[in-house]
């Protein structure tokens, strides 16, 4: 996959999660074998750690609207290699 495809990916991943669509709609053009990691202490909240599958973006996004109130959702940079997207997400 290019990194334009890559980028492209991770934009369309990026709008779902602002839009308020279902999290289902939004993960179904994920592989089904897809690799799916937030860094951070996997005890704390659901979403954190490695993960597979498009149930994964859909529960990240699921669990995330559940468990927050979003204030301010920035994307600074996405990097294409293997689609990591730098931000600061902030909820209070």
């Amino acid at each position: 996959m290019s990194h334009q495809q890559n980028i492209a990916i991770a934009q369309k991943l990026l709008e779902g999660i602002g839009s308020g669509r279902d999290p289902a709609e939004i993960a179904a053009p994920f592989d089904a074998n897809l690799r799916f990691e937030i860094q951070g202490d996997d005890g704390v909240l659901p979403w954190i750690g490695r993960k597979t599958g498009r149930q994964a973006v859909a529960d990240f996004i699921r669990d995330n609207r559940a468990l927050t109130e979003p204030v301010t959702f920035e994307v600074e940079d996405i990097l294409a290699d293997r689609v990591l997207s730098c931000g600061r997400w902030r909820r209070w």
